[in-house]
């Protein structure tokens, strides 16, 4: 199962994910203004304070405008943006504010505007007017308003993107959830067959008092179990601990049809290391049995092969039963479809499953997937 890409609460711009971006706009703002104030308006460098302190004041007034849109975090885009806005000319108003009172309150005489403007004109400064804060307001207003509205933009698109990755997050971890499902689904529905069978087996070799018989049955069966329990449907496992489940269920079915059932399996080297989804093979090598070796009175052979051909892992199941003359060949044999099914769903158009009647007598099952050992998938996932 995937875990969600993103937890509910980082959803949106909050958290750390607000905080670096609030420090590195306003750090960078502030490093504008001081460089601003020390070459453009040959400020001295012991002023550079009023402006330094200006932009931390005016960081902690946006603080305001984050705490009412997280407030209206279930809101549209569109609704979030304008409330921003309209709190930018409040903002504004009240750090224009502060910069007059940074400049024309706390020492004047140290101020290079004011002393620049005195210098000028004796009777302006005499009368304050230049330095008043209607006088100033307007275009000091202007000049900063863009500055919160740039802002609140930045804010606006990092909280959309957010937004819009985790929402992402939330389809992908749907998707695999019901993926997950689905597989289990499809490789459960098998299993109660799959019972019913080996139990109604045992129950006739109690009744036939063969015990002994029916003891071994049960001690196949168990191992089997507990191999399907502790395999998980999603999971890829080596073929060679594929072959190996079914060797236990071949045996289990052996013990039903004693001398009637001959069995083949083949395995190259090469094959037994490539990674094939948990008891895929079982269904198929069950629906040989049931629709190729029951049906006989003199029972029949069962041939199970694996070989990697060309970047692909070929698993053959085959038996010599009556072909086309039985139900599976026919689409109505549960585990063919169930296993094709489950192929889709694993690995879409890099599988393929196919079925024929073989010239020298009965039914033949050939899967191929792609030939990808436990090696080569966690390179892929470091990669």
């Amino acid at each position: 199962m995937v875990e969600p890409a993103l937890e509910y609460g980082h959803r949106g711009l909050r958290g750390v994910a607000f905080w670096r971006f609030h420090v590195i706009y306003w750090l960078s703002y502030m490093s504008y203004s001081a460089a601003n104030s020390l070459f453009l308006l040959r400020e001295p460098a012991d002023q550079i304070w009023r402006v330094t302190t200006t932009e931390a004041l005016g960081a902690i007034y946006c603080l305001v405008i984050h705490v009412v849109l997280l407030r209206l975090q279930d809101r549209s885009t569109r609704d979030r943006a304008l409330v921003g806005v309209g709190l930018a000319i409040p903002v504004t108003s009240v750090y224009v504010i502060t910069q007059w009172l940074m400049y024309f309150a706390i020492m004047p005489e140290e101020n290079i505007f004011f002393s620049n403007v005195a210098k000028q004109s004796a009777e302006m400064l005499a009368r304050q007017e230049y330095f008043s804060l209607l006088n100033i307001f307007p275009r000091w207003f202007f000049l900063n308003f863009w500055a919160f509205i740039a802002w609140i933009g930045f804010y606006m698109a990092i909280d959309y993107a957010r937004r819009v990755k985790w929402q992402e997050g939330k389809l992908v971890t749907a998707a695999q959830l019901a993926h997950d499902a689905q597989l289990k689904m499809l490789r459960f529905q098998l299993n109660p067959h799959f019972l019913f069978n080996t139990l109604n087996a045992i129950s006739s070799l109690v009744l036939d008092q063969r015990n002994e018989e029916a003891e071994n049955m049960l001690v196949r069966l168990s191992r089997f179990l507990r191999f399907t329990l502790e395999s998980e449907p999603t999971h890829r496992i080596p073929l060679r601990d594929e072959i190996a489940a079914q060797r236990l269920y071949l045996e289990i079915e052996q013990a039903r049809f004693g001398d009637r059932l001959s069995i083949e399996i083949d395995v190259d080297a090469a094959a037994a290391d490539a990674l094939v989804p948990s008891l895929l093979l079982q269904p198929l090598v069950e629906n040989a049995i049931k629709y190729g070796i029951s049906p006989s009175p003199h029972g029949g052979r069962i041939e199970l092969s694996a070989k990697a051909v060309d970047g692909e892992l070929e698993l053959t199941v085959r038996d010599d039963g009556p072909g086309s003359g039985g139900a599976a060949s026919k689409g109505s044999g549960v585990g063919l479809r169930n296993t094709e099914d489950r192929l889709n769903v694993l690995y879409g158009d890099s599988a393929r499953m196919q079925t024929r009647d073989r010239p020298e007598g009965g039914f033949e099952v050939v899967v191929r997937v792609p030939l990808e050992t436990r090696r080569q998938e966690n390179e892929g996932r470091s990669g």
